[in-house]
């Protein structure tokens, strides 16, 4: 974990090179072992790609409105609900996906809407620049490539995560934000 991230605890499961969030929760401090990091893309094509795998795939529009193992996705996992628009984003026990109390608080129920609108990976200003960790450096100029059309602001903050806003065309797209704010991990093994 990077020192001023906050991050949500969470397991993973393993996607094509990368480990995405299995949204069940764990202790702080056992995200990692010595064989995991944050995700940073190779290339900045490679940040694009896995903005258009989270949204046109991984949190595409319930099927049905059905969710989890029974409705699962292409690549296998079980589906999601969407985070933030179709205004069903809780999966519930019996495998809907639903927004009401009882869909959202029961002892098996996931609600997307807290744990997949935003994801932390290896990316942070540095020395001025805004780059992955492993040295892929990313433009500063708004709306470049992979920023939201908004992004970056390039104000006071230092992180940025991969967020998930339609209402402001930002589709998994990467947002400078206060590096205090809570996100879930996007993280891949070595």
């Amino acid at each position: 974990m990077l020192p001023g991230r906050v991050s949500m605890p969470i397991s993973f499961l393993r996607v094509p090179g990368v480990w995405m969030p299995n949204l069940r929760y764990q202790q702080p401090g056992k995200f990692h072992d010595s064989a995991s990091h944050l995700y940073s893309p190779e290339t900045v094509a490679e940040a694009v790609a896995m903005s258009n795998y989270l949204f046109y795939t991984r949190y595409v529009k319930p099927l049905g409105n059905l969710c989890g193992a029974a409705a699962p996705l292409p690549d296998g996992q079980p589906r999601p609900c969407n985070p933030y628009t179709y205004g069903l984003y809780c999966c519930n026990a019996t495998g809907m996906c639903g927004n009401s109390t009882a869909d959202c608080a029961c002892p098996t129920c996931v609600n997307y809407n807290k744990i997949a609108r935003r994801f932390s990976v290896g990316f942070e200003m540095t020395d001025n620049v805004w780059k992955f960790d492993n040295g892929v450096t990313v433009s500063k100029a708004m709306a470049s490539v992979p920023w939201s059309p908004t992004d970056p602001k390039n104000i006071t903050t230092t992180c940025a995560v991969m967020l998930h806003a339609p209402l402001y065309n930002c589709k998994f797209h990467y947002t400078d934000i206060a590096c205090s704010t809570i996100a879930a991990y996007i993280c891949e093994w070595d």
